[in-house]
């Protein structure tokens, strides 16, 4: 079953905007509402964002173009893998704000488990990790340079 996608929002100590996203992206969401929220600075949590299709991608991409439109100062924080995969695919998706911390998939052969890591963006991805569960070294699952790519594109 599908997860509603659903957003939260905060303030954080020093008063920014904090919207914190759950669920999936899909064709019954509309973020039009949100839109007159944000004033000229937001973090945008895609943490719990699950997946997005291609009717979920133009409502984010419609978003996106309104936020830049108001010359809001957007920085995405902890985007999930699915996230990564669409900013990835889509330059757009991200409009050319800062993406300050995404995570990365791994996997521990040793455990037969996946799992994933947060890495700030200005951390060097690393190619072997300690496995939570049971210590041997998990693999980032990834090709690196591929994975990475949209911290270096700028359409």
């Amino acid at each position: 079953m599908e997860s509603k996608f659903t957003w939260k929002t905060s303030e954080t100590k020093e008063g920014y905007l904090v919207i914190k996203f759950t669920g999936g992206l899909n064709e019954t969401n509309s973020l039009d509402n949100l839109v007159d929220q944000i004033d000229k600075f937001v973090l945008l949590d895609m943490e719990g964002v699950t997946y997005i299709n291609s009717s979920g991608l133009a409502s984010w991409l419609h978003f996106m173009s309104s936020l830049k439109r108001k010359n809001t100062n957007v920085v995405f924080v902890r985007c999930s893998i699915p996230v990564v995969q669409q900013m990835n695919m889509i330059p757009q998706f991200i409009a050319n704000f800062k993406v300050k911390s995404f995570f990365a998939p791994y996997y521990c052969s040793a455990c037969d488990t996946e799992s994933s890591v947060l890495v700030d963006n200005t951390q060097a991805l690393r190619d072997r990790l300690p496995c939570d569960n049971c210590s041997a070294q998990r693999e980032f699952d990834e090709i690196a340079d591929t994975y990475i790519s949209f911290l270096n594109s700028k359409k």
